[in-house]
């Protein structure tokens, strides 16, 4: 029965074996199809509907690479120097500036977002390097779908399993909900976003929650000081920052590192709770010793006492609001001139 069966489903049209994979090569074809047009995660270069996600780095490197002229200074930082306005640097120093921070950034970020700067028409004459203890302790992921920065990368920099990697994501099942929930929202509307950016990469926040509520949350979430209990930073993040020197120096430019600041709230808990202090001596004693190598100036504006800011020029434990982040330029103009 089971023969008579078989024999019966190959006769059938379009059932056969070739059938079968003619059909899943279609389905395959169509979702890939979908997910490169609705792009929900913004990894590719269409741009027809508002991504589910917004990608910073995709979002900051168009940004960047139309900039005309390019700009004479660029800051590379995470969130936390999202706030550090260009327009401000202008009015201080009458200088083009771009903000090239991105979310989650780590010194791996730095590294790409040097390839960018070189591959620019003209490279920047400063930039500013926003450098975090959290960022060295090694073992950093990434935190958007795509890394769009890597696409400055020379060619024989770039491994094959990145290019096979972004291929084999056209096919995935979590993509293919996230178009369709692209889809559906664009029926039913979509909530208003929480950031955008401006041209020249500066954020202006739409919506914000209270202080007390958000400074709380951050403490208890991804800011608790259990982000300081390590005892050594890792080789990888450091040689990435020494590379991003290196990079400077070979195109004539100066680096401005500085060390971002934190709510005093956050400062006193950290004091107590972790190894901050002996790792911002650390760090510290790491960037003197790059001074006497490479063109760079350093900025230790981790407390508000440091650059004339208060605990309410902030928006959580860690991020400084568009006031704190004026005072942080500031403190960082005798370096910036």
């Amino acid at each position: 029965m089971s023969v008579g069966r078989w024999s019966i489903i190959r006769g059938m049209p379009g059932l056969g074996v070739p059938g079968v994979l003619a059909r899943a090569a279609a389905l395959l074809a169509a979702v890939a199809g979908l997910n490169l047009a609705v792009n929900p995660f913004d990894m590719y270069p269409s741009r027809w509907f508002v991504p589910l996600v917004l990608s910073t780095r995709h979002t900051k490197l168009q940004l960047f690479e139309a900039r005309q002229p390019p700009p004479d200074l660029v800051v590379l930082g995470s969130s936390r120097s999202m706030t550090i306005d260009p327009a401000y640097i202008l009015e201080k120093t009458g200088r083009n500036a771009f903000n090239a921070a991105v979310h989650g950034a780590s010194p791996r970020d730095y590294v790409a977002f040097a390839h960018c700067l070189e591959a620019a028409p003209a490279f920047p004459r400063t930039v500013v390097i926003a450098l975090g203890m959290e960022q060295l302790r090694g073992g950093s992921r990434l935190v958007e779908h795509h890394d769009a920065l890597a696409d400055c990368k020379p060619a024989e920099a770039r491994p094959m399993s990145d290019a096979l990697a972004d291929l084999a994501s056209l096919f995935t099942l979590d993509q293919t909900w996230a178009s369709l929930r692209v889809l559906n929202l664009e029926i039913v509307g979509r909530p208003k976003p929480q950031f955008r950016f401006r041209d020249d990469g500066m954020v202006v926040e739409v919506r914000n929650q209270p202080l007390e509520t958000a400074l709380q949350a951050s403490l208890d979430g991804n800011w608790s000081p259990g982000i300081f209990r390590f005892d050594a930073f890792d080789a990888t993040p450091l040689d990435q920052v020494r590379q991003v020197l290196e990079t400077c120096r070979r195109h004539g430019a100066r680096a401005v590192v500085y060390l971002p600041p934190f709510h005093p709230r956050a400062i006193a808990r950290y004091r107590a709770e972790s190894r901050f202090v002996a790792l911002r001596d650390g760090l510290l004693a790491q960037l003197e010793a790059w001074s006497r190598e490479y063109p760079m100036s350093y900025y230790d504006l981790t407390e508000v006492e440091r650059f004339g800011g208060s605990a309410a020029m902030f928006t959580d434990a860690s991020h400084p609001s568009d006031e704190g982040g004026r005072r942080l330029v500031d403190a960082l103009l005798p370096a910036l001139r």
